[in-house]
């Protein structure tokens, strides 16, 4: 029974630790890369009319105009 209620404290104990620990902010380059990124791909696909970039991270994101 301890060893149980140790091993949860434990677990509980190094969940909170990692989830303290944060990536850094994306750097201005990293975030025009990443809208580069998103703009060539729709510009390849045509899908101006359907989609805007919004981009705000390392990550490309697009949004469906129609859908919001």
């Amino acid at each position: 029974m301890i060893g149980r209620l140790v091993f949860i404290a434990a677990m509980l104990a190094s969940s909170m630790a990692w989830a303290q620990e944060a990536d850094a902010p994306a750097t201005v380059e990293e975030i025009a890369a990443a809208k580069a990124h998103a703009d060539a791909v729709m510009d390849r696909n045509d899908a101006r009319p359907f989609f805007i970039n919004v981009t705000r991270g390392e990550v490309p994101l697009v949004r469906h105009v129609a859908s919001g």
